[in-house]
């Protein structure tokens, strides 16, 4: 078929878990998806870690893809697959669009790690991150356009929360969640300053290291994503500490937060600036400044009303632009784009 678009998507996933938008995008785009995985597959690629042998064959297979012509774009997800599919495609005379999507780079690399990784990723042609932040940061540092750099929200399927299941937390508490760049020393600070308001933390082990927990905040670690929600979906509001970082987290929480129509108090930055508005979708406290967040706590406790809009505004706002559908309508146009390229 002439009006086919041949969608190479590589991941690294194992082998049938992750299909990105196969079987959802419009059938006028003709997509046709062929898919790469760089999950293990085997025992060998389950015990040899490094190399990481089962990414280095699902890379190498997307390049052996396009150079048979098999392939008019390439999707890769988060930015070790972009770079070696891109190092694989380095030697083909045959170049279709590159569009790396979820590009996440952490950590950043340096030195000669840089350099690898710069020159990959000046050959792919789009990139799609999670905020605008990262496409300052990315342009920056590794000298990209940032014209190639396309900011969209983080998209979900919208989380569903059974409210007659049993609740996992008894009674009226508020709840923090994560693992990566969160920052509860200083939320426990400030929930030593509150001996009245009750906390559940959803965290890992490693975050609580050297930490001194207050009586009226329960940790808990290792927890299911289906126990997670429904911490979060009975709790007062959410509170997400973070610790400051030229590379943006917490997108993720922040919006099941805001789908589950609980508020968001954040630490203030360029980070969640693209989800969490300051008196509209959440609220925000300067990094580093204990008071202020024990003041925002206090605040949302107090003032039931204050809670109820910023939940309502939040919730708008994520089934606005942080769904799975909202991400497609974003996604189409880039394909499209890259199929007039191609």
């Amino acid at each position: 078929m002439d009006n086919q678009l041949r969608i190479l998507n590589v991941s690294k996933a194992s082998p049938g878990e992750h299909k990105w938008f196969d079987g959802k995008l419009p059938p006028e785009l003709g997509a046709r998806f062929v898919h790469c995985y760089g999950g293990p597959a085997n025992d060998i690629e389950r015990r040899v870690k490094r190399p990481n042998l089962a990414l280095h064959r699902g890379c190498a297979q997307a390049a052996f893809h396009i150079a048979r012509g098999a392939a008019d774009v390439v999707v890769s997800h988060l930015p070790v697959c972009t770079k070696w599919t891109e190092f694989y495609l380095a030697g083909l005379k045959r170049k279709v669009p590159h569009i790396a999507f979820a590009f996440n780079q952490d950590p950043m690399p340096t030195g000669l790690q840089k350099q690898f990784a710069e020159r990959l990723y000046r050959r792919v042609d789009r990139f799609v991150v999670y905020s605008t932040a990262e496409q300052k940061l990315y342009s920056q540092s590794f000298g990209i356009p940032l014209e190639r750099i396309e900011m969209i929200h983080w998209g979900v399927v919208p989380p569903e929360v059974d409210p007659e299941a049993p609740r996992q937390v008894e009674g009226d508490y508020i709840t923090s969640i994560g693992r990566t760049g969160r920052n509860y020393r200083d939320f426990m600070a400030a929930m030593h300053k509150l001996p009245d308001v009750r906390a559940v933390v959803v965290a890992a082990p490693e975050n609580m290291v050297g930490i001194d927990v207050p009586p009226n905040v329960e940790v808990r670690t290792n927890v299911p994503f289906p126990d997670t929600l429904n911490i979060l979906y009975h709790s007062r509001f959410m509170v997400l500490p973070l610790h400051p970082s030229d590379i943006p987290y917490g997108h993720g929480t922040a919006v099941l937060g805001m789908h589950l129509r609980r508020p968001v108090v954040v630490t203030a930055g360029e980070a969640l600036t693209d989800y969490v508005q300051e008196g509209k979708t959440g609220m925000m406290f300067p990094a580093g400044d204990v008071d202020a967040l024990a003041d925002r706590i206090r605040t949302l406790m107090d003032d039931q009303a204050l809670n109820d809009r910023l939940a309502d505004t939040a919730y708008e706002f994520a089934h606005a632009y942080c769904t799975e559908e909202a991400t497609l309508r974003r996604v189409i146009p880039l394909l499209r784009d890259t199929r007039l390229a191609s």
